[in-house]
Protein backbone atom coordinates (compact mmCIF):
# COMPACT_ATOMS: atom_id res chain seq x y z
CA UNK A 1 0.00 0.00 0.00
CA UNK A 2 2.65 2.68 1.24
CA UNK A 3 4.49 1.57 -2.51
CA UNK A 4 1.35 2.58 -4.49
CA UNK A 5 0.72 5.78 -2.86
CA UNK A 6 4.53 7.18 -3.33
CA UNK A 7 4.01 6.33 -6.86
CA UNK A 8 0.76 8.58 -7.12
CA UNK A 9 2.50 11.38 -5.07
CA UNK A 10 5.38 11.19 -8.13
CA UNK A 11 2.29 11.31 -10.82
CA UNK A 12 0.67 13.74 -9.80
CA UNK A 13 4.52 15.80 -8.76
CA UNK A 14 6.85 14.80 -11.14
CA UNK A 15 9.29 16.99 -9.30
CA UNK A 16 9.19 15.48 -6.50
CA UNK A 17 11.83 14.01 -4.60
CA UNK A 18 12.10 11.42 -2.16
CA UNK A 19 14.69 9.77 -0.02
CA UNK A 20 14.36 6.86 2.33
CA UNK A 21 16.76 6.58 5.21
CA UNK A 22 16.55 3.37 7.74
CA UNK A 23 16.77 5.43 11.25
CA UNK A 24 15.65 4.68 14.85
CA UNK A 25 12.42 6.27 15.89
CA UNK A 26 14.19 8.54 18.11
CA UNK A 27 16.05 9.61 15.09
CA UNK A 28 12.90 10.03 13.19
CA UNK A 29 11.64 12.38 15.73
CA UNK A 30 14.24 14.42 15.89
CA UNK A 31 14.10 15.43 12.77
CA UNK A 32 10.62 15.60 12.89
CA UNK A 33 11.17 18.19 15.14
CA UNK A 34 14.10 20.04 13.85
CA UNK A 35 12.78 19.82 10.39
CA UNK A 36 15.73 17.79 8.64
CA UNK A 37 12.88 15.33 7.45
CA UNK A 38 8.95 15.61 6.80
CA UNK A 39 8.00 12.37 7.06
CA UNK A 40 8.76 9.61 8.79
CA UNK A 41 6.93 6.14 8.75
CA UNK A 42 7.27 3.31 11.99
CA UNK A 43 5.40 0.61 13.67
CA UNK A 44 3.59 2.14 16.71
CA UNK A 45 4.98 0.81 19.47
CA UNK A 46 2.74 0.47 23.00
CA UNK A 47 4.81 3.31 24.37
CA UNK A 48 5.07 5.98 22.05
CA UNK A 49 2.47 8.08 23.75
CA UNK A 50 4.25 8.15 26.89
CA UNK A 51 6.98 8.96 25.07
CA UNK A 52 5.57 12.17 22.89
CA UNK A 53 5.34 10.61 19.91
Amino acid sequence: MFFEIIDELRESWSALKLNYNKMPTTDQHRGLENGSIDIAIGLELPHWEEAGY
